[in-house]
This record gives C-alpha cells, structure tokens and sequence, in this order.
C-alpha cells in the first residue's frame, strides 16, 4: 500500500510539477517537502495546501481513499493539453522561461499525435526577431526527451538564455536564428548547454 509520500510524488509528477513548486505553494522549503516525500512526515501542517495543488483531497492522501477526490476519477481542466512554459529570446525580447519552478504560464491543444507525448512542451513566439523562421504568435512545440539530429531546429538553453538554432550534430556547433531571416554559426561547449531539445512542431497564429 502506498504511503503520503508516494502518493504525493506520484501525482506531483503526473501534474509536471516540480519540489519546488509543490513547496512554494504550501509556505515551506523544498527541503522539508522532499522529507514527506521520503517518507519522514506523516500528517504535514501544510495538508490542505498540499492537497489544493495536487487537484485531490487531504483524505486522499492520507489514505488513498475517498473516491470523489481521487486524481484518477477527476478530470482536470488542463486534462489532454500541453504545458507553455513561456517565451523564448529572440534577439529583442528578454526570454521568459520557467523550466525550473515547472510552473507553466498557460496550457494549449496539443498537435495531432501528441496526445500521449508526456515530455513534450510548448513556447509563444513574441516578437519579430525571430523572423521568417518563426512570426509573432506562433506556438512551438518540443520534446525535452529527444535529442535534435543533424540539420533539425532545435531550443537550447545556456547562460544567455532560452535559444532558436539548427543543430549542426557535432561539437555543439549550431546555426542560431538572427533577425531579418539571418544565422550565424555558434559554437558551445558542452558544459555551457543545460538542455538542448527537438522542435516537433508549429502552429501557425
């Protein structure tokens, strides 16, 4: 049988949430949410908090019982759709991410045949630096799980930010994405890359 910690990891992933997020909502540390994962806290102060986060019921997490509020017979609003995590740089804007809160800043209609990519996540193109390649509006979907292969578009992220660039496959050398339909070679190390994923879509407007 499952214990609150289980049960309360389980639906935190199912959610795409992170600790973190999980913690900030309920007033605590992340180092005191990762004890009642673990197993160390049995009846948390923070219950209902925890419980309003996690779309389910304190009684449901204690026991893994009350039907009404069990996450597998209640549907989410979001149900079926797909995380934007936010807006990515595009030479004039400042990017706006938030992979790491895992705190996404709306939900869209995934394209069709993604409805069960459970790592795949979307972008909002704003404004024109990024042009032709991808207009204000459009929405980019990727897969965090897929590395790009060579002559694919691909977001990376690295110091300077969340990026748009066509990956050359070798010694991280990509084509970045310049305004008025430029691109210039770039070459990173790999200790400068802290993702690198596969663009697998677009909608248009």
């Amino acid at each position: 049988m499952q214990t609150l910690g289980q049960r309360a990891r389980a639906r935190r992933e199912e959610l795409g949430l992170t600790q973190k997020r999980i913690a900030a909502a309920c007033g605590v540390t992340q180092q005191a949410y990762e004890k009642l994962e673990g197993g160390d806290v049995r009846r948390p102060r923070y219950l209902p908090e925890l419980a309003d986060i996690l779309q389910t019921s304190p009684r449901w997490l204690l026991t893994g019982l009350d039907e009404t509020k069990n996450p597998e017979n209640r549907q989410s609003p979001n149900a079926g759709k797909i995380s934007v995590y936010g807006y990515p740089s595009d030479g004039d804007t400042p990017p706006l991410i938030n992979w790491e809160s895992g705190a996404p800043i709306d939900w869209i209609v995934p394209l069709p045949g993604m409805e069960n990519a459970s790592k795949t996540a979307a972008l909002y193109i704003q404004g024109n630096g990024l042009e032709p390649f991808y207009k204000h509006g459009y929405s980019v979907f990727i897969d965090r799980a897929r590395q790009p292969a060579a002559g694919r578009d691909c977001v990376y992220d690295d110091a300077g930010g969340t990026r748009f660039a066509r990956y050359a496959g070798y010694d991280y050398k990509n084509h970045s994405f310049e305004p008025f339909g430029q691109t210039k070679q770039i070459i990173i190390s790999a200790a400068e890359i802290k993702g690198i994923y596969l663009i697998v879509g677009v909608l248009c407007g």
